[in-house]
């Protein structure tokens, strides 16, 4: 028969608890539990949070309302002291997921990209003469490095460029032909203008400005390149 009171013996039951699978302990008398105490409690906080969830999320938001410039003072002075742990943890989670993340970056970007492309579009129309201004200062900075780097791209790329330039032109020949056409067109008067200046101005020698009968090939009258020979 087993005891009574505080002193009855507890055994293992054969059953384990529902939620984490922790052999179950009860007195050798009635029926064995079912759950562990630390489940039944995470279970009881569970119900009562699915039952009162619309109020408690109203109270947590009326608390950050009213505490919100605390909130934001605590979070970033906890930013601030452990910015560097902070930064090793994002670093070693990246590395981990990378192919992930990228994954579901490329996702949304394809779900989302027509908003995506008006938001950048009006992004930029808001603030053009801001970005505008920053461009050409960084690029009156940094010229020469710009430079520099686009030259030893082209000498390391140039018979790819030009052979991407030759089969664009292959392909669009028509259009291209069309465009020139219009130009020409349109700007025919300032065209001319401009030879005709340029004819003009070859006409006279590099030296002593004497008007030549035909351009020559180093811009020199026949006394000057005599001259210059002797």
């Amino acid at each position: 028969m087993a005891e009574d009171g505080p002193a009855a013996r507890e055994v293992v039951s054969e059953r384990r608890c529902r939620g984490c699978g922790a052999e179950l302990l009860y007195r050798d008398r009635g029926r064995p539990r079912t759950w562990c105490k630390d489940c039944e409690i995470a279970a009881k906080k569970a119900a009562y949070y699915e039952e009162h969830k619309a109020e408690i999320a109203a109270k947590k938001a009326a608390y950050y309302e009213e505490h919100k410039a605390e909130i934001a003072a605590k979070q970033a002075a906890y930013r601030e002291e452990h910015k560097a742990e902070i930064a090793a943890k994002q670093a070693a989670y990246y590395e981990e997921h990378k192919a992930e993340i990228a994954a579901k970056q490329a996702a949304y970007r394809e779900e989302h990209k027509a908003e995506i492309a008006a938001k950048k579009a009006a992004y930029y129309e808001e603030h053009k003469a801001e970005i505008a201004a920053k461009q050409a200062a960084y690029y009156e900075e940094h010229k020469a490095e710009i430079a520099a780097k686009q030259a030893a791209y082209y000498e390391e790329h140039k018979a790819e460029i030009a052979a991407k330039k030759a089969a664009y032109r292959e392909e669009h020949k028509a259009e291209i032909a069309a465009k020139q056409a219009a130009y020409y067109e349109e700007h025919k008067a300032e065209i001319a203008a401009k030879q005709a200046a340029y004819y003009e101005e070859s006409r006279t020698c590099n030296v002593c400005d004497e008007r030549l009968c035909q351009p020559s090939a180093d811009g020199l009258c026949g006394f000057c390149r005599e001259e210059f020979a002797a």
